[in-house]
């Protein structure tokens, strides 16, 4: 049965690109990896009022909730939301302006949707801690 589906299955990955799965490619990309976990172990460990800064609150709130970053900004970008999506009304024909406008407002959005979102993580997980608590 498998082979009745060839043709959709060959259409639904893209073509292969070798240069993406090039063995020769490993150290470089294994360097690369290294080095930018050896400077985020560095910076978690370093001291400072810069820990406290907008920056990195800005980045702190895509890493303790990375998917609902993700779900925010695929939806707002896909996902008809009254007629409304960015890639509906600008897709593909915005210029480097527009384009670098939208990408901002995008983070803006999808910043404050995640910020929201894990506020009500927390809100959520303390409530369910008192609960195990009050049981315990």
């Amino acid at each position: 049965m498998l082979w009745l589906l060839t043709p959709q299955l060959a259409s639904a990955y893209p073509p292969h690109q070798f240069w993406v799965t090039n063995p020769a490619n490993h150290a470089r990309r294994w360097t690369q990896v290294c080095a930018v976990v050896l400077l985020l172990l560095a910076a978690e460990r370093a001291r400072g009022r810069w820990r406290a800064s907008a920056p990195v609150r800005f980045i702190e709130v895509f890493a303790t909730s990375s998917l609902a970053a993700y779900f925010f900004h695929q939806a707002l970008i896909y996902k008809r939301i009254g007629g409304f999506s960015f890639h509906a009304v600008w897709g593909d024909r915005c210029s480097w302006a527009q384009y670098w406008t939208l990408t901002a407002l995008l983070m803006a959005l999808t910043f404050v949707l995640t910020w929201l979102t894990d506020r009500l993580y927390q809100r959520a997980w303390a409530g369910y801690r008192a609960l195990v608590a009050q049981k315990a």
